[in-house]
């Protein structure tokens, strides 16, 4: 947990559940890179549109963009992940940056 972050959730699954997936018990979180692949979730967002754009009824909040952002360095530190647009990523950049096709993200 991040300090003064607020509530945090840990999923049904580890990190190391992600090495492979090839067992079929993993956390899916995003369609075609879920093996070897960290999840980090907000609680925001639910009724998005990209264009128009529209953050929905729930929008991110500027606390849990810092607070995720810091949960992520520190995971890309502690793995030792680069930091790059096909390393690190949001849903909606999947599917640009390494062309893989998702579906409401």
């Amino acid at each position: 947990m991040v300090e003064g972050s607020g509530n945090v959730v840990r999923g049904d699954h580890t990190i190391a559940d992600n090495v492979s997936t090839a067992d079929d018990d993993y956390a899916a979180h995003t369609r075609g890179c879920n093996t070897g692949s960290i999840g980090v979730s907000l609680a925001c967002m639910a009724g998005a549109i990209e264009s128009p754009s529209h953050a929905g009824k729930y929008p991110m909040t500027e606390t849990q963009w810092h607070c995720a952002m810091d949960v992520i360095a520190h995971l890309a530190e502690f793995y030792k992940i680069p930091v790059t647009s096909k390393t690190i990523l949001s849903h909606a950049e999947v599917q640009t940056n390494l062309g893989i096709k998702q579906a409401g993200k």
